[in-house]
C-alpha cells in the first residue's frame, strides 16, 4: 500500500507509513520500492525507512523541467541522511 496519502488513484489502502516500511526492511533483504505520496520533500526520509528506490508520478508531472527536479531527487539519495534513532 501507500507510504503516504496519494491523489494520483483511490488505492483502497490507507498510507503505511513509515513505520511499516522501516519493519519490512527488517523482515528482508529483497529491493523495496516504496509508493504513494512519495515527494521530494519526503524522499529522503523514505530512503532512510529502508526503500532502495521510490515511485513518484504527481511529483514529477507538476513541474515544467522534469529532468532538473530528478537530478535534485537523486542528489537527495545520495546525501548522508541525519539519523532519527
Amino acid at each position: 500500500g501507500p507510504i503516504f496519502g496519494t491523489a494520483t488513484k483511490h488505492t483502497g489502502y490507507p498510507p503505511r507509513g513509515l513505520p511499516m516500511l522501516k519493519e519490512i526492511r527488517k523482515a528482508t533483504n529483497l529491493p523495496i520500492v516504496a509508493i504513494g505520496g512519495i515527494s521530494e520533500q519526503n524522499a529522503g526520509m523514505v530512503w532512510e525507512a529502508g526503500a532502495n528506490s521510490v515511485a513518484m508520478i504527481c511529483e514529477l508531472l507538476r513541474v515544467e523541467n522534469i529532468a532538473e527536479k530528478v537530478r535534485r531527487i537523486l542528489a537527495l539519495r545520495q546525501a548522508p541522511f541525519a539519523s532519527s534513532s
